[in-house]
């Protein structure tokens, strides 16, 4: 019987190992009296466990080794898919990472720390270091079958840049091609901040690189999307989900339906930097630019998960000494905008173009009701990363699901 295996977690002395008849195996286990020390989690249909589970592989499989410092480009072909092999360490030195092309990139296990890439003057005058953008994924226009983009287990540090964006998204299929539009999937993310501003005030980098962003479909459009298991700190643009530039504003609209993003056991925690003069409210959730243009259709529908099988919920934590958490989303005001009460924030559920929903599901109020742990430091980071095929494989049948 073949094995498959991937880098071990820590502590772990070696990498972990399972037969490829899985659950045959732990029933023989389990029937010898046998206990796993870390059993592997059961997820049914209704279960959000289960919408993380990463596609399968096409044949075509091309498996990138990254460098631990420099910029990279990867280019690849639309009846291909590719795995991202991290070091075997945090990445501490100058880097960006951008991809284009393949069918579909997989990146599972990976710890950041990056070296400042260039400086910027604060609204204050101060300089400070950042970086542009430290990874860069994007689909092939013709995708051999439904693209996709899948980030997993990863920890981002900042103890020496303070602007940047950590993710950029997206398909390169334009408006109307609907096919070549990629789903975006983020499982288990814990990243610390990035702070930025509207203005510009000169730099080695050009006006916009300030505008700081978690997640931004920059690269082009997305399908649908979904974020589970996620602690982010942040400091400007937290989850920019509003249709972008990058494809004409308007948002996924397919033969399945319009585009929808699922958000299960998220944690967005607003900081600020007044020693820099950072924006002073940051943007949580930047759902879209205002409510005029909800009303136009610029929107993608929502969905905050919370209870039961779809997790625990939903927060944003605003900075120490401020109770409210309503200015941290956007739009908040305007026929659209949420209401805040009890703690939570609940958005209109009528009105909308085509009676589609914005917001499907709430807000909690961190301030209010302090969130849980939703992702522990020993399921994130480099020590998690897959290596090989037959690991992804192992990842795919279970893997993900520790």
């Amino acid at each position: 019987m073949t094995n498959r295996s991937f880098a071990g977690r820590p502590g772990d002395p070696r990498p972990w190992t399972l037969p490829l008849g899985r659950r045959a195996a732990l029933g023989s286990l389990l029937g010898a009296g046998l206990a796993l020390a870390r059993p592997l989690l059961a997820a049914n249909d209704t279960d959000y466990r289960s919408r993380l589970k990463p596609p399968q592989p096409l044949a075509k499989l091309r498996v990138y080794q990254i460098k631990p410092t420099g910029r990279q480009t990867v280019t690849g072909g639309p009846d291909e898919d590719l795995l991202l092999v991290h070091p075997p360490q945090e990445i501490t030195g100058t880097f960006q990472l951008s991809v284009t092309g393949f069918r579909g990139i997989y990146y599972i296990g990976a710890s950041f720390d990056p070296a400042p890439m260039g400086w910027l003057n604060a609204p204050n005058g101060r300089r400070v270091d950042g970086i542009g953008a430290l990874l860069k994924l994007r689909t092939h226009r013709y995708a051999a079958s439904r693209p996709f983009v899948y980030v997993a287990r990863l920890r981002f540090r900042t103890s020496r840049i303070v602007f940047g964006d950590l993710l950029q998204v997206g398909g390169g299929a334009p408006v109307g091609e609907w096919a070549g539009w990629p789903d975006i999937y983020r499982h288990k993310i814990r990243a610390e901040p990035l702070f930025g501003w509207s203005s510009y005030h000169g730099g080695s980098f050009s006006k916009g690189v300030s505008h700081s962003d978690f997640i931004k479909a920059e690269l082009g459009g997305v399908r649908h999307g979904y974020a589970a298991d996620i602690d982010v700190t942040w400091g400007y643009q937290t989850e920019y989900v509003t249709p972008s530039h990058a494809h004409a504003f308007k948002p996924y609209k397919g033969p399945d339906g319009y585009g929808q993003l699922n958000y299960w056991n998220y944690v967005s925690r607003i900081v600020t930097r007044p020693d820099i003069a950072s924006d002073e409210d940051p943007s949580a959730f930047f759902l879209s630019r205002g409510s005029k243009y909800v009303a136009n259709d610029e929107y993608y529908s929502v969905t905050f998960g919370e209870g039961g099988n779809a997790g625990r919920g939903v927060w944003i934590v605003p900075p120490a000494g401020r109770n409210s958490v309503l200015t941290y989303v956007d739009p908040d005001d305007g026929v659209f905008g949420p209401k805040e009460s009890g703690g939570t924030l609940v958005w209109p559920q009528t009105g909308y173009p085509n009676g589609r929903r914005m917001v499907t599901g709430r807000i909690i109020n961190g301030a209010a009701t302090p969130p849980p742990t939703v992702v522990r430091d020993q399921d994130i980071g480099h020590a998690w990363r897959v290596t090989s095929r037959e690991a992804l494989l192992d990842y795919i049948d279970g893997g993900y699901l520790r």
